[in-house]
């Protein structure tokens, strides 16, 4: 009987295949776009990322289907993220506040990239967020981890004045092998329907 593992023994090579490159424009397109609304920071931009370090606090959230398995998470620390946090009246914007807002945030933004992969058929749901120390995950070992992604994304979010607001992580598991070079994923065209948005 086949292992858990052997679905994700198929590796994907992001350059040699033009759909998969595609599938991480379209993604970053979607999350700067939804991320932009959300904070109200209309031009702030997602830059790849190639960390050697972990922020202090990662926030994730789980996508399941029949088709497709994904985790997305934000990484973050209260200082940076304290800027764009929505300050009502005198209430203070502590770090558990900070921490409940990027709930908010990858509840919005994991909800994007599930509607995201339904327009293509492939349905996912969603897990509430999880809170943990961003440095517990930078000290595991990475081949002790069971389920090891065949794609990945991560973009640190700038602001226009160059701030770095939080960083964002994206993995992807297919349980067919070949789906995401299958199909032929775009870039999304504007939308209107997070004008409406407002957290906390």
């Amino acid at each position: 009987m086949k292992g858990l593992d052997d679905h994700y023994s198929y590796k994907y090579d992001h350059k040699s295949h033009p759909n998969l490159s595609s599938l991480e424009d379209a993604l970053r397109v979607t999350l700067e776009m939804s991320i932009a609304k959300v904070i109200k920071e209309p031009s702030l931009a997602l830059v790849p990322e190639h960390p050697n370090f972990e922020p202090f606090w990662r926030v994730k959230l789980l996508g399941l289907g029949s088709q497709l398995f994904f985790e997305f998470s934000i990484m973050f620390s209260q200082e940076q993220v304290i800027s764009f946090v929505p300050v009502h009246g005198r209430v203070q914007s502590t770090g558990a506040r900070c921490a409940d807002f990027v709930k908010e945030i990858c509840n919005v933004l994991s909800g994007r990239i599930q509607a995201y992969f339904l327009e293509y058929d492939i349905h996912t749901g969603l897990s509430l967020p999880i809170l943990s120390r961003g440095f517990d995950r930078y000290l595991a070992n990475s081949n002790d981890l069971k389920y090891k992604s065949t794609f990945s994304a991560r973009w640190k979010v700038v602001s226009h004045s160059g701030y770095h607001l939080f960083s964002t992580e994206l993995l992807l598991k297919p349980f067919k092998p070949l789906l995401l070079e299958e199909v032929a994923f775009s870039s999304p065209g504007p939308t209107n329907d997070d004008d409406q948005i407002e957290l906390l």
